[in-house]
């Protein structure tokens, strides 16, 4: 649609956003990575997006999209909801900022 203009700066805060992740975090396979793509993505994307009809235009581009590139994870661990993630919250919450997974909103309004 016209009134939507995203350029290769949103591009690139998506790859800054997946820049801002701790590879010790991610060992267990691409799955774990792959989502923060996917939030990344959402952040960038459909934070914008108006109505309802253009977030499920931007969900079916994104399932293709994960679908073509990340092939080996299924769609339901792909897409597992809530899908919250945040660098202000650590695992030990200690001072180190990892960009990790919320468990969900109750828990990150603890914060």
């Amino acid at each position: 649609k016209f009134h939507y203009q995203f350029n290769l700066k949103d591009v690139a805060n998506i790859f800054q956003g997946l820049l801002n992740t701790n590879a010790n975090v991610y060992k267990e396979g691409a799955a774990k990575f792959a989502r923060v793509w996917l939030h990344e993505c959402y952040r960038v994307f459909s934070d914008r997006l108006v109505n309802s009809s253009d977030q499920a235009e931007l969900q079916s581009i994104l399932e293709k999209v994960a679908g073509k590139h990340f092939g080996g994870i299924s769609k339901e661990d792909m897409f597992a909801q809530p899908l919250i993630l945040t660098s202000f919250v650590s695992q030990a919450m200690g001072n180190e900022r990892y960009y990790l997974a919320a468990k969900d909103m109750p828990s990150l309004k603890k914060v």
